[in-house]
């Protein structure tokens, strides 16, 4: 069959590169509730797998899989991934899970979430793509704790974006000592203190000239 977009690559030697997996949601995820997911989206291709973070001790791989949210894997057997959790699954939203950060520290994790369109698609409302935080500290009761926008990527009253000269959808992030660093496409690199998640507070950015 297809090979799954998850694939796992032994580079102990680097001039000879090994893949000991494979993996992919829709393939080796829970039958039942990858059935149920299948059901609200438009296609399989809005559950595939975007990227990946490990864990620092390698156990673990924290996955974005687009509008299926976040996914953890054991990767303690590398050849052999298994789901530990999985969380927030929103077809409503246009989720769109790009990427994840994740800080082993405080057990917070940033999902950042990628909207480029600013349209409304029937079922999906318009506006920009931003950050939900969560604190996965216990992968198997992971708890929302907030989120972030940035002002040019906020939404009006009706849930329509409000700023639409560029794009300002989050793209990734990096957390470092209790503060986030993040793309921001059109609205540059955004430096937030997260050190309450429930209260980010933006220090600083930097955005292209003619932003």
């Amino acid at each position: 069959g297809a090979l799954g977009d998850l694939r796992i690559i032994d580079l102990t030697d680097p001039t000879a590169p090994v893949e000991i997996a494979d993996w992919d949601l829709r393939r080796d995820g829970p039958t039942d509730e990858v059935n149920a997911m299948l059901t609200e989206v438009y296609d399989d291709l809005e559950l595939h797998t975007h990227s990946a973070t490990w864990t620092p001790d390698g156990a673990g791989l924290w996955l974005a899989n687009w509008d299926a949210g976040v996914t953890l894997l054991d990767t303690s057997d590398p050849a052999a991934p298994s789901i530990v959790t999985s969380f927030g699954f929103d077809p409503e939203s246009e989720g769109n899970a790009h990427s994840v950060a994740f800080d082993p520290d405080s057990g917070l994790l940033i999902r950042s979430d990628q909207d480029l369109i600013n349209a409304d698609f029937e079922r999906y409302g318009t506006g920009w793509g931003g950050q939900r935080f969560y604190d996965v500290s216990d992968p198997t009761a992971v708890t929302e704790l907030g989120t972030y926008m940035t002002e040019r990527a906020a939404f009006n009253d009706d849930g329509a974006a409000v700023h639409v000269d560029g794009r300002y959808s989050a793209h990734s992030a990096q957390i470092v000592a209790g503060v986030a660093y993040s793309a921001w496409y059109s609205d540059g690199v955004r430096i937030v203190d997260v050190s309450d998640p429930t209260a980010p507070e933006e220090l600083g950015w930097f955005a292209p000239p003619g932003r």
